[in-house]
């Protein structure tokens, strides 16, 4: 690296621009001393122009008897005289009034000066107290952490577990978790279902969508029809070769789990037909899907539920997921499930 030189610091430090900004905040800050000092300068000049012009041969003006040399002297005098006069009792005045300033801002000053350098002192007087037991705090704190050590082996595991848990929340907040529930009753999907807003759209997927059809939720769906919601239910296809599969999986008969398929369906019929009302029947639209039933799906326009078709564990009784449907979210992957699903399927079939 290269060291500056006296050069150097002298360019940065003293370049033309800064010494004329340095010289007229100087000219501003004394301007009435440099006014008086050219009223003084200039009268002097005229004095000394007086002087030498009284000094020359006279020369009469055609006409008159005075001179020219007198004339211009004179007025070059008293010109002199003026602007010396004024200036000399223009600093004068300046020089005392600045000096009774200073003098009587000290003394309007003096007391609050005396007042500060009190407060001051009293607060040094009380920190220092404070400063010590700080000082031992920390002493006794560093005493106390090898026996703290000693006494709790387990204590950097259990910190570490702390950092690990707080880490897995931010990964989980990021995600759009928001809630782990037991199963589909813990979930609440009643209240979830009463909070989505009017004029938002609800989409439902599962096998049979237990739980859903219950008079409970029926009400709720009534109102929500009146608030100007729509309905998007979706059921796995009576026909379809994986009912076979997942009747095997859960270890039921075929012929069972495909009538409550098809009794699901119906109620969902007689639903639209019994209690919602003809103008209000087309916001609700119900298809089957012909393929694996992996997941549960309950969708809001802020939030959806997930529930799991794991091996023989019955869609209402396993785990469920409630994510929040944000940017960079797991929920979007599932909204987007169920709409490749749903663009796939096909109406209900006749019972």
């Amino acid at each position: 690296m290269r060291t500056l030189g006296f050069h150097d610091v002298t360019s940065i430090q003293h370049t033309p621009r800064d010494v004329i900004q340095a010289l007229l905040q100087r000219i501003l800050k004394f301007k009435v001393f440099v006014i008086c000092l050219s009223f003084i300068l200039g009268g002097i000049l005229f004095l000394v122009f007086s002087s030498v012009i009284q000094l020359s041969p006279a020369q009469e003006l055609p006409g008159q008897g005075l001179q020219r040399q007198d004339l211009f002297g004179h007025l070059s005098r008293d010109i002199g005289i003026v602007l010396f006069t004024t200036g000399l009792v223009v600093c004068a005045a300046d020089y005392m009034t600045r000096k009774e300033f200073i003098a009587l801002m000290a003394t309007e000053l003096k007391p609050l000066r005396e007042e500060v350098e009190t407060c001051r002192d009293s607060m040094l007087s009380e920190m220092a107290p404070l400063k010590t037991d700080m000082s031992s705090l920390m002493s006794n704190l560093v005493n106390e952490i090898p026996s703290l050590r000693q006494d709790s082996p387990n204590l950097s595991v259990a910190l570490d577990n702390i950092r690990r848990c707080i880490s897995l929340g931010a990964t989980m907040s990021a995600l759009g978790i928001k809630h782990i529930h037991h199963d589909r009753v813990d979930s609440d999907l009643r209240s979830k279902l009463n909070e989505a807003g009017n004029q938002s759209e609800i989409k439902i997927l599962g096998i049979i969508a237990a739980g859903l059809n219950d008079p409970g939720m029926e009400q709720i769906i009534e109102q929500k029809l009146k608030d100007g919601c729509r309905f998007k239910i979706l059921c796995l296809d009576p026909e379809s070769r994986f009912v076979r599969e997942r009747a095997a999986e859960e270890g039921r008969r075929h012929a069972e789990m495909r009538r409550d398929i098809l009794s699901n369906i119906q109620g969902w019929k007689d639903f639209v037909e019994d209690r919602v009302s003809e103008n209000r029947r087309s916001q609700v639209k119900l298809k089957c899907h012909d393929s694996t039933t992996r997941y549960f799906l309950f969708i809001t326009e802020t939030l959806v539920v997930v529930g799991f078709y794991l091996g023989k564990s019955r869609g209402a009784t396993s785990t469920h997921l409630e994510l929040e449907i944000k940017e960079g979210g797991m929920a979007t992957a599932f909204i987007e499930h169920f709409d490749s699903l749903w663009k796939a399927a096909k109406d209900l079939p006749a019972i």
